[in-house]
């Protein structure tokens, strides 16, 4: 009945056994004002009593149990990019944005947190509350952090709210560039046009212009399992080449260019 990211602590896990020693403790009041009745032969009085008694008991019992029923599920699979194999070991962190006295708060608090099992299964388990959006996180070493945003008006409590995802693994391109002859007058250009962008670290595919003495080196991230292409073009002598490398995941490629 609990969940694996669940505890003792529990809030969840509290209102449930609050709930069952409230309808444990009617249900003993119960048997006891029968049991009383019929002893001392009131028996009107002991219809009145189980009357009363089941009216309470059909009342009070949906309010408080179902209150501590009422509560966000989020749950999924997470796997690789390559091959599309399970995945373990991904942190998963949960944020809500909550509403309070009214006013929607304008960042996203800390609500809960589950790693993804041998499987790459997952589940977060929340009490409910108001919010406008909840914000999910998926995190893991030499992979590409993943992130949604999701409106809690699409988000289910009757149901458990499905999110599988897959990351992708890194690969770091290095490039070494020298010039051995060195002129004032060099031109060198670098013009990147395949590789990962919008990421910590990534680059930009864009044309990056040298001019002079070059001795320098640099290492973008990139997505692993596929091809990065790229041109480099010695302006001064008319040269180009246009190349590509396999990215290896979770390794780091040098690739020298003297001239």
């Amino acid at each position: 009945l609990v969940s694996s990211n669940c505890c003792l602590n529990s809030p969840i896990l509290k209102k449930k056994i609050a709930c069952l020693f409230h309808v444990m403790s009617l249900l003993l009041l119960l048997v006891t004002a029968v049991a009383a009745s019929v002893k001392s032969k009131l028996y009107m009085k002991a219809k009145h009593l189980i009357f009363i008694l089941v009216i309470l008991f059909t009342s009070i019992m949906p309010f408080s149990c179902n209150k501590g029923n009422l509560s966000y599920t989020f749950e999924g699979k997470m796997t690789e990019s390559i091959g599309q194999s399970a995945l373990k070991d991904v942190e998963i962190k949960l944020y809500q944005k909550v509403i309070n006295n009214g006013a929607a708060s304008s960042t996203f608090a800390f609500a809960g947190t589950d790693m993804s099992d041998n499987s790459g299964n997952y589940e977060i388990i929340i009490d409910r509350q108001k919010v406008t959006a909840f914000k999910i996180e998926f995190e893991k070493e030499n992979y590409f952090p993943l992130s949604l945003e999701v409106s809690s008006a699409d988000i289910s409590t009757e149901n458990a709210n499905q999110f599988d995802q897959e990351l992708d693994a890194m690969t770091w391109i290095n490039f070494q560039l020298k010039n051995n002859f060195p002129l004032e007058t060099d031109h060198f250009k670098l013009i990147k046009q395949t590789f990962r962008e919008d990421c910590e670290g990534c680059t930009v595919n864009s044309v990056m212009d040298f001019y002079g003495p070059l001795d320098t080196s640099f290492t973008y991230p990139t997505t692993a399992g596929e091809y990065v292409k790229f041109i480099y073009v010695n302006v001064t002598n008319g040269t180009s080449t246009l190349d590509s490398i396999y990215t290896t995941p979770f390794e780091t490629i040098v690739y020298p260019i003297i001239y």
